[in-house]
């Protein structure tokens, strides 16, 4: 960045573990924890969504990057604890809200990527509009590499818990090495309260590269409340051109797994149960354990 940006005022000078800048109608946001490589904690979290939900009225654009040799490592692993359901749910929220005050705020945000760009750090990056990346950059999202489905971005709404991807012969998910998806929602917003319709689309894949075939829709309709730490959601879905055995419409709600289409209980049941021992057609299709 150039000279002519000089330091924020008011609240976006408080902020302890984000350096802002203004330059007219650019604000630069730069991620400071350069000696943990920018990971994620709790506090960055929440200083991300005040500082978007608080940008100075004539900012246009707002630029994000790290500070340091890395653009952000992901989850600070130092904070990772064991967390009940309900202290679970509102740490997703917490990710969740951050990520949309970035994606649906009113300036278009751009994302300089360098150094690691994973995990956690890599959805930031994905929640942005525009993202550059510098030669150095390098990216990973290490829950894929073992067939977890992850959701901070969202997904096919509508399915069940894991339903759409690879499966072993005796039918169950055994996740896969990409995917492909998108999202079309509409929205209206009165007061408080506000309604949607979305048409989501996805699938995932055994190739590390992503396929465009077997897609499936997902479509629905929900209602919105919008509180001062984020919208809750409540959605009904159902899969377009359903086939046997797939979901019927159900109820989805605002937290994070749910967005992604799963169905909560399974996930608690499975989660629950453990990891999901290796299988001689798991071995074979080099598949790692679900964690």
């Amino acid at each position: 960045m150039t000279s002519a940006f000089r330091p924020a005022k008011g609240l976006l000078a408080q902020l302890t573990l984000l350096r802002v800048e203004c330059s007219g109608p650019v604000v630069h946001l730069r991620l400071n924890r350069p000696d943990k490589r920018n990971a994620i904690n709790g506090t960055l979290v929440r200083e991300l969504q005040t500082a978007f939900a608080n940008l100075p009225s004539d900012a246009r654009a707002a630029v994000i990057s790290g500070e340091g040799a890395h653009f952000c490592a992901g989850l600070d692993l130092s904070e990772l604890v064991a967390r009940d359901i309900h202290s679970a749910m509102l740490h997703s929220r917490m990710w969740h809200a951050a990520f949309e005050q970035i994606e649906f705020g009113r300036v278009p945000v751009i994302a300089v990527l360098h150094g690691a760009v994973v995990g956690g750090g890599l959805e930031l990056a994905s929640s942005a509009h525009i993202r550059i990346a510098e030669r150095s950059a390098f990216y990973g999202l290490p829950e894929g590499q073992r067939g977890i489905f992850v959701g901070g971005g969202g997904s096919v709404r509508g399915f069940g818990y894991q339903a759409l991807g690879p499966q072993d012969p005796s039918g169950d998910p055994v996740g896969g090495r990409s995917l492909n998806e998108a999202a079309a929602e509409v929205r209206y917003r009165f007061g408080n309260f506000g309604v949607a319709a979305f048409v989501d689309v996805g699938q995932s894949y055994e190739q590390t590269t992503p396929q465009f075939s077997d897609l499936r829709f997902g479509a629905g309709t929900g209602g919105r409340f919008y509180t001062n730490f984020g919208p809750v959601r409540l959605d009904v879905a159902t899969p377009v051109n359903r086939r046997k055995g797939e979901s019927r419409p159900r109820p989805i709600s605002g937290c994070r797994a749910a967005r992604c289409g799963r169905n909560r209980r399974d996930g608690l049941k499975r989660t629950i149960g453990g990891p999901k021992p290796l299988t001689k057609a798991r071995l074979e299709k080099g598949m790692h354990p679900r964690v």
